[in-house]
């Protein structure tokens, strides 16, 4: 779809791509839109011409009603008949395009959001971490369900009122050819300042997407159960609905300015259109008592006027909201037309198994910062052996796993897994070779078991995969107790949904990532957070007894945990400044074995914090 151009050329694709889309939605309520917009535009017309027969027969039959007017009294039912059909008509193909609205505005509006949902699965991890990405989202997701709707009812209602406009000028010029100029002049200067209008809401409406994203923002939080301890317990409620009314007033001002505007210099122009019809009723009146046209061409061509002149309004002023469609249908384009610059090879496995995974020198710097969050970083992991990544607050543990797993590409320098570099694998077949538990894990409102299958798509719905996995997990024992088993929904979004610890949901994510086939390498970031220290244990002794020749790298500030690593990776300020195994790296005295004396000393009491730092001084 390309609609960004300011041209009618990129109008005209725009109305032509809906009205695909309408196709592809609902061919058949499409279709029976065109038949309903031509017979709803011609039979009025057709229904005025039969009028004017009717009045003529009357006035012909009036002055015989003394003697017997027997004569006219078939050809007087017969149109009134066929009149009373014509009308008939109308009313059914109005009903019936009304039926066809409705079914196309479901229709489009879930294509639509079909579309965007689709489109947003295949941006990057840095795509959604970009507030002008959001903003684009935004104005995509605004208006998703109604513009492409309107456009596809705009392109009907003029062509509706075009085919209107053409039946009543091929009568009118029977009339003048000036009566015709005068009904399409007299609504062009409404149009014009509709679309002045149209315009200046538009920029307004582009310029308000970050405010309005925080009022979306604001509404999650006082709303939503996840925010709902910290909203009451801080008191935030009154000072958060305080930001909301202000952002609220400022947004009805500014629209409520640009609408008085709009309905004034509106119903100003508008009384143009009034003045010329009644320009013509004077003229045409005139006329009939000038015996020049008679009673039954009079009343038709007051009908036959006042229909073209609806015609000509109502479509410019569809014309002039499809222009508004239009403007906001470009930001759809935008969105869907975002660039996604994934490198993705073809390679479903690497060359040599017994590689394991290999990072070579990788360095990496988010966008605007100047300070890399990684330099030079260097390691790997062989079948079978399980790593801890070491350090603290923002030493970019976090941003070295996602590099790994390809949710952010590779800038400089090199990953290997399986002896193969990860950007020669196909994307989909290498992230399917992780098996993830993020410390932010998703708590997904579906059942248990749906929960947990989401770690291997393949097989969600797969009842013994999710008791094998939840077992792995430590969760089977707790799940089983549920209400339904399984099938318990989680969560208390919906209706029945049973809520869990914390440390019950983290072991529902550890059990999502036993999902993954058995040599998926485990990522644990932070993995047993909400975990009580025996469960914590639990974990790792269970993925060091199972792991056969799956790899694992862990992230975590347990050191008692750490220390089951078969080596450890330190890093400090995106550097690896350290690595080995536990016991080398104490005997090492470097970061390692300082930051696990203090973790130790504050076990112990505060009071073994100072031998700590004594043996350090001396060590120094």
């Amino acid at each position: 779809m390309s609609t960004t151009g300011s041209n009618g050329g990129g109008r005209i694709a725009a109305s032509l791509w809906v009205l695909r889309l309408a196709f592809r939605a609902a061919p058949r309520a499409t279709i029976a839109m065109v038949i309903c917009t031509i017979a709803i535009g011609v039979l009025p017309a057709a229904a005025a011409y039969v009028g004017k027969w009717i009045v003529d027969t009357v006035v012909l039959a009036l002055p015989l009603r003394e003697t017997g007017w027997g004569q006219y009294k078939p050809t007087l039912w017969m149109l009134v008949a066929l009149e009373g059909s014509l009308i008939g008509l109308l009313v059914a193909a109005q009903r019936a395009q009304s039926a066809a609205q409705a079914i196309l505005k479901t229709r489009i509006a879930n294509r639509v959001a079909e579309m965007i949902l689709a489109k947003a699965t295949t941006l990057e991890l840095a795509h959604f971490e970009d507030p002008e990405v959001h903003d684009r989202l935004t104005r995509a997701r605004r208006d998703a369900g109604v513009r492409p709707y309107n456009l596809v009812t705009g392109v009907f209602v003029v062509s509706r009122n075009l085919v209107t406009l053409a039946a009543s000028i091929v009568v009118l010029l029977g009339l003048s050819w000036w009566a015709v100029l005068l009904v399409v002049l007299a609504g062009l200067p409404a149009f014009v300042a509709e679309l002045s209008f149209s315009q200046q809401i538009f920029d307004q409406q582009r310029k308000r997407t970050p405010e309005q994203r925080e009022q979306a923002y604001l509404e999650a939080v006082l709303t939503r159960e996840d925010f709902a301890k910290e909203v009451k317990l801080y008191e935030l409620a009154e000072p958060l609905l305080d930001r909301f009314r202000t952002i609220a007033l400022r947004i009805e001002q500014e629209e409520r300015a640009i609408t008085l505007r709009r309905n004034w210099w509106g119903t100003l122009l508008n009384l143009i259109g009034t003045a010329a019809f009644y320009l013509a009723y004077a003229w045409i009146v005139r006329r009939t008592v000038n015996e020049h046209l008679t009673l039954g061409q009079m009343t038709m061509y007051l009908v036959i006027f006042r229909q073209a002149q609806q015609g000509v309004t109502q479509g410019l002023a569809s014309l002039g909201m499809m222009l508004d469609d239009h403007l906001y249908l470009r930001d759809l384009e935008s969105f869907l037309a975002l660039p996604v610059t994934t490198i993705t090879g073809t390679k479903t496995e690497g060359r040599d198994p017994s590689a394991g995974l290999v990072v070579k020198n990788l360095s990496f710097t988010y966008p605007g910062a100047t300070v890399p969050a990684l330099e030079n970083v260097s390691f790997a992991i062989a079948p079978g052996e399980i790593i801890a990544l070491v350090g603290q607050n923002g030493s970019g543990k976090t941003t070295l796993i996602k590099l790994i797993t390809r949710l952010y590409d590779v800038p400089r320098g090199r990953i290997f897994l399986d002896g193969l570099d990860v950007c020669e694998w196909d994307v989909h077949a290498l992230r399917h070779r992780f098996a993830p538990v993020f410390q932010d894990f998703v708590r997904f409102r579906m059942k248990a078991g749906e929960n947990v299958g989401a770690g291997d798509v393949e097989h969600w719905h797969d009842e013994q995969r999710w008791i094998d996995a939840a077992k792995l997990g430590l969760a089977h024992e707790f799940v089983s107790e549920l209400p339904e088993g399984y099938h318990t929904q989680l969560g208390k979004w919906f209706k029945g949904g049973q809520e869990l610890s914390g440390g019950q949901w983290q072991k529902i994510a550890l059990s999502r990532a036993f999902m993954r086939e058995r040599d998926a390498i485990l990522v644990l970031d932070e993995p047993t957070s909400a975990l009580d220290p025996d469960a914590e244990v639990k974990i790792f002794e269970h993925v060091q007894q199972t792991r056969g020749q799956r790899m694992a790298l862990l992230i975590s500030h347990r050191f008692g945990s750490v220390r089951m690593a078969d080596r450890i990776v330190v890093l400090d300020e995106g550097r690896v400044v350290e690595q080995g195994p536990h016991d080398a790296l104490m005997e090492n005295e470097g970061l390692y074995a300082r930051l696990f004396k203090l973790q130790a000393a504050g076990y112990l009491g505060r009071n073994s914090l100072a031998p700590a730092r004594e043996a350090d001084d001396d060590a120094s």
